[in-house]
């Protein structure tokens, strides 16, 4: 979390000047709420209204909803809420391409180790992988187009693309890997064509990395069984299951029971106690002890 020191930290004047951004091209200067406990919220928010009343001094001529000459509707209202007001959130698995590769897999400052097959030094259909570096951030075009699409969608988007070259006149020697063009490709089928279009090396190499790395996120998606842990996490935070019926609380803490006794990550079953704890407002003594044995979870851990 962030704090409120006497001055804020560069992330808070970041937001701050990010929603200036996004109010100033929406042609909006809303009025802004928040909690009145939240000394986050109140810090965001001064520095905000600073500079969105700076912004409007220095641009005389930028109009807003809500002024004397457009005055359809009013001027709109700008809600902010701090992590107090939503420990769910965090807690429970989204599937988007940025969300996977935080939670997913080892990030630090952008950057992220990822293991790829080597060009031009394996043998046919006998690649050899190594570990590369790869920076995650706004300099990388592809990154910032794919990062908040589906992992499944990402998938497909760079299968088509990398299949799109391989299906050009300088890759008609790989037409057959193009053939099924409704599948995702292989890791293996992108390798070859990496290798054999040298002239489309750069733009294969990013394809190819943001191919390697959503595909580790696919594999631990399938290894942690995180289909099934999503559809008792969505259940658990909606109070609703794909039927739409709400299930008692006695039936979902013997699911979330039995989830507790199959996974081995001690910091996922903490998460699945955490969901379920929090969603449920907290749950009695007796039900606790019974989810922190199938939890295995330890003294140190309790406290």
């Amino acid at each position: 979390y962030l704090r409120s020191p006497s001055t804020p930290p560069p992330a808070m004047i970041e937001i701050a000047d990010k929603l200036v951004t996004v109010c100033a091209t929406m042609n909006e200067y809303p009025h802004i709420r928040f909690r009145s406990t939240s000394d986050l919220c109140k810090t965001l928010a001064d520095i905000f209204h600073n500079k969105m009343n700076e912004f409007v001094g220095n641009n005389t001529n930028w109009w807003y909803y809500g002024d004397a000459a457009h005055s359809a509707r009013d001027r709109s209202t700008l809600l902010l809420l701090d992590r107090a007001d939503d420990c769910l959130s965090p807690l429970v698995h989204e599937f988007t391409y940025q969300a996977m590769v935080n939670d997913l897999l080892p990030i630090e400052d952008d950057r992220i180790t990822f293991q790829a097959e080597t060009v031009g030094t394996a043998a046919e259909n006998e690649a050899e992988t190594i570990a590369k570096d790869a920076l995650l951030n706004e300099n990388d075009s592809l990154w910032v187009e794919l990062r908040g699409k589906h992992i499944a969608d990402v998938i497909q988007i760079l299968s088509n693309r990398i299949r799109e070259i391989v299906n050009s006149g300088s890759g008609a020697a790989l037409s057959k890997t193009g053939k099924d063009s409704g599948k995702a490709l292989s890791l293996q089928q992108m390798a070859n064509a990496l290798k054999a279009l040298p002239e489309y090396r750069e733009v294969m190499s990013k394809l190819s990395q943001h191919m390697h790395i959503s595909h580790q996120c696919m594999e631990i998606f399938n290894r942690q069984n995180l289909l099934d842990m999503s559809e008792l996490e969505q259940t658990l935070a909606t109070g609703k299951n794909d039927e739409g019926r709400a299930p008692r609380l006695a039936d979902l803490i013997s699911e979330v029971e039995t989830a507790l006794q199959n996974i081995p990550s001690s910091m996922m079953r903490l998460r699945l106690l955490a969901i379920l704890i929090t969603s449920q407002n907290g749950v009695r003594d007796l039900d606790k002890d019974r989810l922190f044995v199938a939890a295995r979870v330890s003294d140190a851990e309790k406290r």
